[in-house]
């Protein structure tokens, strides 16, 4: 029988340790208007967490990267490997000797306590907990504390009260006209992802690291200057002095001015289009994940793989799902639309 309620009645903390204390197996679905959570249990232990914003494995191979435990060249290699053999990125990392599994145990972990550190920001919402087999990985065994981990979330939660005021998971910041000068590598890297649209738990994922920390290297370009809640406008913005000179030819002023604009217009249209594709990689990429995972889970309540999918990509595209007896591949064919070109998304 299905546990289910609302959480200003029944708080996280209490549904954590509820399904801890009895050793519950099952999954667990949150629901509010920003966001679905799933996740599983095994013996009161948290086995997987899934975001329908953000998949906690989505950014495995770039926080390995990031962290220094592999290149960007073994990376694209293991990614290659991916797609051919249609195995899991993690495995494929620990049989080419390219991480380990405690390193990618580790990182799994980080992500989801960010994961649970976000449940735990939330004022509103619904959740359902349904007893059940859950599927477990052989390879990668993921098994955390939910007791320990809820102890964790919270000292972090408690933590991002630092930064009350100035900036939180949802801030989208701006970057100022202040010149870029003596950053290091990487806060020139993280700049690049401040556009205006990203908020902090996007820039994260796209940066390749968890949001408390991102949060607080982004504050430090808050007081260098160079970005600012969007909010809050664009510092060093200023309006163009009036023109007190001569009378002007009537109507050359209205006609520059439109061929400005139309210039400005052009330059900003190929940015936009070069970074919505990228951001519909990415956005294909996640949904690519949380298929995977759905597919896996009606394997293990119906014995079968379904027989198709329905769902369409960024591109308005049906992704391409080729069910077996013993696996399935399912990905998109990318921005051109072609299955089995350079651009599709795995």
């Amino acid at each position: 029988m299905a546990l289910a309620g609302s959480l200003k009645e029944f708080g996280l903390a209490d549904i954590l340790q509820l399904i801890f204390y009895q050793k519950k197996t099952g999954s667990l679905m949150l629901k509010s208007r920003f966001d679905t959570v799933r996740l599983l249990f095994h013996e009161g232990h948290i086995v997987l967490a899934e975001s329908s914003r953000r998949k906690v494995e989505g950014r495995l191979g770039k926080v390995l990267v990031r962290k220094g435990i592999m290149s960007n060249e073994n990376l694209e290699k293991a990614v290659a490997e991916c797609k051919e053999t249609r195995k899991k990125l993690g495995h494929i990392l620990i049989e080419n000797g390219y991480a380990n599994t405690e390193q990618i145990r580790q990182v799994l972990t980080d992500q989801i306590t960010e994961l649970i550190v976000q449940l735990f920001t939330w004022k509103e919402g619904n959740y359902e907990f349904t007893p059940g087999a859950v599927p477990l990985d052989s390879v990668i065994p993921l098994r955390v504390d939910t007791q320990g981990l809820m102890m964790e979330s919270l000292r972090i939660f408690d933590e991002w009260s630092v930064f009350k005021g100035r900036i939180d998971q949802g801030t989208v910041l701006v970057r100022t006209t202040k010149p870029e000068q003596g950053l290091s590598r990487d806060k020139a890297e993280l700049l690049k992802y401040v556009d205006g649209q990203n908020d902090v738990n996007r820039i994260a994922a796209l940066y390749g690291q968890d949001a408390f920390h991102t949060a607080k290297d982004l504050l430090q370009l808050m007081d260098m200057g160079l970005v600012a809640p969007r909010e809050a406008g664009v510092p060093g913005e200023e309006e163009f002095p009036r023109d007190s000179g001569p009378a002007e030819i009537p109507g050359l002023k209205a006609i520059v001015t439109l061929m400005i604009l139309i210039s400005l217009g052009l330059a900003v249209a190929g940015q936009v289009l070069a970074a919505r594709a990228d951001l519909g990689s990415f956005r294909a990429s996640e949904e690519v994940d949380r298929l995977r995972y759905e597919i896996e889970i009606q394997k293990e309540l119906t014995a079968a793989y379904p027989a198709m999918v329905e769902e369409v990509d960024p591109w308005g595209t049906p992704y391409v799902y080729e069910p077996a007896p013993q696996g399935f591949v399912v990905f998109s064919a990318g921005p051109d639309r072609v299955a089995g070109t350079a651009d599709d998304v795995y």
